[in-house]
């Protein structure tokens, strides 16, 4: 390989903040998407996972032949005596400068507890920035019994009060989730009738579809009253929660397409995997789309460096984005930042013995996915 960029610092535009205390005893069950507990045993077969393993046995005292439950002892031993300091120094093996955690997961109602950023912060070596994500707030306030007025006021009364407490980079949405990517503009009058029913039954997400839509509408103009970016989870996520068929980033046109979005940049998260291309094609387009790596650089293996080049081959190089989409423990946050670096530079090696760039277009292209891109789009 002629480029390295281990050494380069990067941004992860897109994680989650976790407490060691909360790990799960399995460390395996962090190198899977499915919620299905039973997937785990098929975790020693992805090349993910054994890719992962024989980058992390150095860090932990054991060469790369080791067997995975000898490291992965090694791991919890080192882990359990000292969490921060082997927190930071898989950070710092990283290069990881800055992070940006979606506070709405984990929370108290969606998992038991809450992670306070300040707390988060403090066991990294880095700086920790928020990005505010609607659905949590949506799901505090329907236990409210609020008029629509009122639920309406109390939400953005809540995102702004959000925004000023924490130092906040974007605003975010799940409604992939919820609701799926086809988000348009429905009569007010239908949108109380679906808040009506979402507020009856909450657990029926159907007949909330106008209301949801409704509130990421909302969403996007505080964004642009607060000068913030939106990200907007699309393809894989969760399986089985995830309806694949609905997280399928083309169902965006709606939402793209209006005019009054337009000023707000829209980073697509997850590289709308495995709808890669379109997510390409849409970046391309709309002057105010974005895409991130995050995910992808967790669990594809061998092709992640085949998906940049997908990427890169129409998306222009100043609107890609890295992130990990870290979660629950610190080698989400390490593993997808090492593998991001080695995939990116075999793709860029790539190009440049095919000739179509230039050594300094790769270096280019290098820090911007992995940093300068983020500094641009995202509040200082």
């Amino acid at each position: 390989m002629a480029i390295n960029l281990a050494h380069l610092p990067v941004i992860d535009n897109h994680a989650h903040p976790f407490l060691p205390e909360k790990e799960n005893s399995d460390f395996r069950s962090y190198w899977t998407t499915s919620l299905l507990a039973e997937n785990t045993r098929h975790v020693p077969y992805l090349l993910t996972y054994r890719q992962m393993l024989s980058r992390l046995a150095p860090l932990v005292g054991a060469d790369a032949d080791t067997p995975e439950e000898t490291i992965v002892r090694l791991r919890n031993e080192r882990y359990a005596a000292d969490r921060a300091g082997y927190i930071r120094s898989l950070f710092r093996d990283a290069q990881i400068e800055t992070v940006f955690i979606d506070v709405g997961y984990p929370t108290m109602k969606l998992s038991g507890y809450d992670v306070p950023p300040q707390l988060f912060s403090s066991l990294l070596p880095s700086a920790a920035r928020v990005i505010v994500r609607i659905e949590p707030i949506i799901m505090e306030l329907i236990e409210r019994n609020l008029s629509f007025g009122e639920f309406i006021d109390e939400f953005i009364t809540t995102v702004e009060q959000r925004i000023a407490d924490n130092d906040t980079v974007a605003l975010k949405t799940a409604i992939a989730y919820f609701a799926g990517l086809e988000v348009r503009r429905f009569p007010i009058t239908e949108v109380k009738k679906s808040f009506a029913t979402y507020m009856r039954e909450p657990a029926e997400l159907g007949p909330a579809r106008p209301f949801l839509n409704h509130m990421v509408r909302l969403m996007f103009s505080i964004a642009k009253r607060h000068a913030l970016p939106v990200q907007m989870h699309t393809g894989f996520g969760n399986a089985p929660l995830l309806n694949l068929a609905v997280s399928n980033p083309v169902l965006l046109f709606d939402l793209l397409a209006d005019g009054e979005l337009r000023e707000t940049p829209i980073v697509l998260l997850h590289s709308g995997y495995p709808f890669t291309q379109a997510v390409a094609y849409l970046v391309n387009n709309y002057p105010n789309v974005y895409v991130d790596i995050s995910q992808v650089s967790q669990y594809i293996s061998a092709g992640l460096d085949t998906l940049l080049a997908e990427l890169l081959s129409m998306a222009p190089v100043d609107k890609v984005l890295y992130g990990s989409d870290g979660l629950g423990c610190p080698e989400l946050f390490w593993w997808p930042a090492r593998h991001a670096k080695d995939s990116l530079a075999l793709c860029l090696d790539r190009l440049v013995a095919q000739g179509m760039i230039r050594m300094r277009d790769a270096e280019e292209i290098a820090s911007r996915v992995l940093m300068d891109n983020a500094k641009t789009i995202y509040p200082e």
